[in-house]
C-alpha cells in the first residue's frame, strides 16, 4: 500500500482549520455574541445509540473504510505517495497566486474557535519525572501537545510539516530534557487483520532535547518510502533501558529493535520481517526486559517463535518463557510490569475473538530456571449487557498496567477500564461491580458514559510523586483522578485546549453574526457550541453521540447525524440552544455509508435529500414534521423513483445550489468499476426531469 501523511493533515486541518472562521475587519459585531448557557429545557436529553457487543469494532472498521475511500486514488486503490507534501505545496502556490491578485487576502485572520472542551483519540501520554505538572500527550492525528499545569491547559508543540500521528512518548531516564515520540498507528486500520483500509502511516521517530518544546525527525529513521516495507512505517512503543541507555522500539510486522548509539545504527533483536504482526516491550528499573511477539502473517516461522520472552543482557539474548497453554494464534498483547515487584508482570492478549477471546496471565520471573506463568483468563470480568465486557476491538484498544503501590492492583482496558485488587485472581460474580468497573462506559451498563471518562482505552500512567494520581488516555482524550483506588473513581477531564478532535464535517449558521456552530467528529459525537474569539471559551454539547457525521445549521432548525445515516433534528430554544430532538432519518433507506451525507435546501429548509444506494429520498416537510422520539419512520419522505445514478453506482455526495439558480440539486455517484457521474435535478416537483453527466476524463472509481 502506498503511504501518505495526508490523513494526518486532513484531520489536523479539521481540528485547527475547519472549526475556525475567516474574519475580515468588522465583518461581524462582537456585541452580537450570544450567551453560552445551554438550555435547561427538560426535553433536551441526548438520544443514546444502543450498541451491540461488537458495535465498536464494526464502527472502527467502517471509520477506516470511509477515510480510505475519501483519500484513495481510484485507479491504484491506494492513497497516493507524497500527497501530503503535494497538498502543502499546492496550498502555498495558491496563497502566492491569490496574494498577487487580491491584497485583501492578506488581511484575513484565522482564529481558533473550538471546541475547547473536547479531546480526541490519544495513545501517547507521559509525565516529566522531575515535575509531575508537566505532561506530554500525542493525538493519533493531532501532533504533540505539552501542559505545564497538570493538563489544565495545553500548547501544541508540533509543526504542521511534521508527522502528526503520535503513537508513544518516552522521556530519556538518563537525560531528562530528552524525549522521543513514535509515529504510525497500525491499530486503527483493518490492515491490522490484513484487509486493507485507511491508515496513519509513520515517518520515523522524533526527538526533542529541550524538554518537549521543539521536535525534529531523527534522520536515520525518516521514512519516505511509498510502501509498507520499513520498520518505521508503524511503531507502537518505545522504551529506554535506564541501566545502559539503549533504546528499544516495537515495529508492526518487524518485531523489537534496539539502538545503542541514538539511532546511528539499529537492529532487530527479537522478531523478523513478516514473522509477527504485533510486539510489545517493557523494561524494569534494573534493566530486565520483557517482550512479546505475536503470530505473523503466515504459518511460516523465522528467528523468533511467537510468544513471551525475557532478556537480562540488554536484549542481546532472549529466553522463551511462553507457557504451554498460551494461545497458538495471538495478536496484540500488552505487558504490565509491577513497579513494586519488577520480577512480576501481567500479560493481556487479544486472540481475535473479541471480549471472549482475551487471555490474561501472571508471570513471576524471580528464578529464570523456573518461571511461573498462571493463566487467569477465566477471571477477566464480563458483566454482560450491551457494554459490560472488555471488547478489544481487534486490538484497537488494549491496556495492561500495574499500580506503583502494589503488584496486586492491576488495570486492564478495552472499551472499558477494569481494576482488580487481587490481580484478577478470582472470578467476578457481580453484574456491575463499581469496585472493578472504573472507566469507559458507566458501570450502570446502560450505554451511558462513565462520568468524565470515555470508552476505548489506550494508556494509563501514574504521577511519579503520588501513585494514587493517574492519567487515562482514551478516544475521548485525557482524564485524571486524584485517587485511582477509590470506589467509584472520580475522574476529571483534562481536555481544555487539547484540540486533537478529529472532524469529519462542520456547519455554521447562515447569518454571519450568529456564533452557533456544529461539527461531526470521530467517536466524540457532534459538538454544538457558540464560539468566542476572545476571552473565555464557551462549553460545547454533544448532540448526536457516536461518530458525528454530516450536519446542517439552519435558520429554522438544525440537523445532526451519526454513523450509518442516523439523523436527528433539533429546534432552537428561545436562547438559540438545542431543544426538542426528533428522529427524522427515513426508515426505508438502505446502503448507508459509514459517514452518510444528506443535503438541505438553504432556500427552502422544508426540503431535505437523503441518498439510498443509487436513489434519493426527499422530504418536503422537515420544518413542520411532528416530533418523533420513537423508531425511525417514513413521515414526510418520498422515494424519487425516476432519479438514479444508475446500477452499480452509489450516491456519495449531494448538494443544493444557493444561486443561479437556487434549489438545484446535484448528486454525485461513484463506483469501483465505472466512471463517476454527476446528476442535476432542476425541478424538485418533477422527478422525471433531470440530467446525468458522466465525467469522461475521470478514471473508473
Amino acid at each position: 500500500m502506498k503511504k501518505s501523511y495526508f490523513p494526518a493533515l486532513f484531520i489536523f486541518l479539521g481540528t485547527l482549520t475547519l472549526l475556525s472562521i475567516l474574519f475580515l475587519p468588522n465583518i461581524w459585531d462582537k456585541s452580537a455574541v450570544e450567551s453560552v448557557t445551554l438550555s435547561n429545557d427538560s426535553t433536551f436529553n441526548l438520544p443514546k445509540i444502543k450498541k451491540a457487543v461488537d458495535y465498536r469494532a464494526t464502527t472502527n472498521e467502517g471509520r477506516q473504510e470511509y477515510l480510505f475511500n475519501l483519500l484513495k486514488d481510484p485507479v491504484s486503490q491506494e492513497i497516493p505517495r507524497g500527497i501530503r507534501t503535494k497538498e502543502l505545496n499546492f496550498g502555498q502556490e495558491l496563497a502566492n497566486e491569490l496574494a498577487t491578485k487580491a491584497k485583501a487576502i492578506n488581511n484575513m485572520a484565522w482564529s481558533e474557535i473550538g471546541p475547547y472542551d473536547v479531546g480526541g483519540r490519544t495513545r501517547g501520554l507521559a509525565i516529566d519525572q522531575r515535575n509531575s505538572n508537566i505532561l506530554l500527550a500525542g493525538g493519533v492525528s493531532g501532533g504533540i501537545w505539552k501542559s505545564t499545569d497538570g493538563g489544565k491547559t495545553w500548547m501544541l508543540k508540533s509543526n504542521p510539516g511534521e508527522n502528526l500521528g503520535v503513537t508513544d512518548i518516552v522521556q530519556h531516564p538518563n537525560s531528562l530534557n530528552t524525549w522521543y515520540y513514535t509515529t504510525g498507528e497500525y491499530y486503527s486500520s483493518t490492515d491490522a487483520r490484513g484487509a486493507g483500509g485507511g491508515t496513519y502511516y509513520g515517518s520515523g521517530i522524533y526527538k526533542s532535547t529541550d524538554n518537549g518544546e521543539s521536535w525534529s525527525v531523527i534522520a536515520s529513521t525518516e521514512d519516505t518510502d511509498n510502501t509498507f516495507n520499513s520498520p518505521f512505517d508503524f511503531i507502537s512503543a518505545i522504551e529506554i533501558n535506564p541501566t545502559t541507555g539503549s533504546i528499544f522500539f516495537t515495529s508492526n510486522a518487524f518485531g523489537i529493535f534496539r539502538t545503542t548509539d541514538d539511532f546511528n545504527t539499529y537492529s532487530v533483536v527479537l522478531g523478523g520481517v513478516n514473522e509477527h504482526r504485533y510486539a510489545d516491550i517493557e523494561i524494569t528499573s534494573t534493566g530486565k526486559i520483557y517482550g512479546v511477539v505475536s503470530t505473523g502473517f503466515s504459518s511460516s516461522q523465522g528467528n523468533s517463535t511467537p510468544g513471551v520472552y525475557v532478556s537480562t543482557d540488554d536484549g542481546t539474548n532472549w529466553q522463551d518463557i511462553t507457557p504451554d497453554d498460551f494461545p497458538t494464534t495471538h495478536y496484540r498483547s500488552e505487558i504490565g510490569v509491577a513497579p513494586s515487584f519488577e520480577d512480576l508482570f501481567y500479560l493481556l492478549t487479544d486472540t481475535g475473538g473479541g471480549a471472549n477471546g482475551l487471555s490474561f496471565y501472571l508471570f513471576v520471573t524471580s528464578n529464570l530456571n523456573y518461571v511461573s506463568a498462571i493463566n487467569r483468563s477465566d477471571n477477566i470480568p464480563n458483566f454482560g449487557g450491551m457494554v459490560g465486557d472488555l471488547n478489544p476491538q481487534g486490538g484497537y484498544n488494549l491496556v495492561c498496567v500495574v499500580s506503583p503501590e502494589t503488584h496486586n492492583t492491576v488495570f486492564i482496558g478495552g472499551t472499558n477500564l477494569f481494576r482488580s485488587k487481587n490481580g484478577f485472581g478470582s472470578p467476578v460474580n457481580s453484574s456491575n461491580d463499581p469496585d472493578i468497573w472504573i472507566g469507559g462506559y458507566a458501570y450502570a451498563n446502560n450505554v451511558s458514559g462513565y462520568n468524565n471518562h470515555h470508552p476505548d482505552q489506550h494508556n494509563l500512567i501514574f504521577d511519579p510523586t503520588n501513585p494514587k494520581r493517574a492519567f487515562s488516555a482514551q478516544d475521548g482524550g485525557i482524564s485524571v483522578t486524584n485517587d485511582i483506588t477509590s470506589t467509584p473513581v472520580a475522574w476529571s477531564l483534562r481536555e481544555d485546549g487539547y484540540n486533537v478532535t478529529q472532524f469529519y464535517t462542520v456547519s455554521i449558521h447562515p447569518d454571519s453574526a450568529n456564533t452557533k456552530i456544529i461539527g461531526g467528529t470521530q467517536d466524540n459525537g457532534s459538538p454544538f457550541f457558540k464560539f468566542n474569539t476572545s476571552g473565555s471559551h464557551p462549553a460545547s454539547n454533544d448532540v448526536s453521540s457516536g461518530d458525528g457525521s454530516f450536519a446542517y445549521m439552519g435558520k429554522n432548525y438544525f440537523l445532526t447525524s451519526s454513523q450509518r445515516g442516523r439523523v436527528i433534528r433539533y429546534n432552537y430554544s428561545g436562547t438559540g440552544d438545542p431543544t426538542n430532538w426528533s428522529y427524522v432519518a427515513p426508515s426505508e433507506a438502505n446502503g448507508q455509508l459509514f459517514i452518510h451525507p444528506f443535503a438541505v435546501d438553504p432556500s427552502n429548509e422544508d426540503y431535505v435529500a437523503y441518498p439510498s444506494g443509487n436513489h434519493i429520498l426527499l422530504n418536503k416537510e422537515m420544518t413542520t414534521l411532528s416530533r418523533n422520539t420513537g423508531s425511525e419512520n417514513m413521515n414526510g419522505w418520498t422515494r424519487l423513483r425516476h432519479v438514479s445514478v444508475g446500477s452499480g453506482q452509489n450516491i456519495t455526495a449531494l448538494s443544493f445550489s444557493t444561486k443561479y439558480p437556487s434549489s438545484r440539486l446535484y448528486l454525485g455517484g461513484s463506483s469501483d468499476s465505472e466512471k463517476p457521474k454527476i446528476l442535476r435535478m432542476d425541478n424538485m416537483e418533477d422527478d422525471s426531469t433531470f440530467t446525468v453527466t458522466t465525467i469522461s476524463g475521470a478514471d473508473e472509481g
